[in-house]
């Protein structure tokens, strides 16, 4: 059965190798920290290589389906099924937007494609 934590000694030890062990207290050093700042470092970049992975997992699926999207519209157009439409953008001047969206300079080439 596992012991209570006692609030008064909030630190443990733990049993690693002594090679593990080596490794951390070196990289603690080179970090200016100590190992078991190091570990909760390691700890969370561990978590963040996790949310990572899944976001690129789904940025690949994303650039799959595009790329699916671009070729159904390629063939669209092979066979006259899809036309080039004009779509006309207002202007932003005088309209309630924020600034980072009129000083945007993304809006001028999306003007000039459509």
């Amino acid at each position: 059965m596992p012991r209570k934590p006692n609030p008064l000694r909030p630190y443990t030890t733990v049993r690693i190798r002594r090679e593990t062990a080596e490794k951390l207290r070196r990289m603690a050093r080179e970090n200016d920290t100590t190992m078991g700042s190091m570990v909760e470092i390691l700890i969370r970049e561990r978590r963040l290589e996790e949310q990572l992975a899944k976001i690129e997992t789904a940025l690949r699926r994303q650039e799959m389906l595009l790329k699916r999207l671009l070729q159904a519209v390629e063939e669209l157009r092979a066979v006259g099924g899809v036309a080039r439409r004009e779509i006309e953008v207002p202007e932003l001047e005088g309209l309630e937007v924020p600034d980072f969206v009129r000083e945007n300079p993304w809006l001028a080439v999306i003007r000039e494609r459509a």
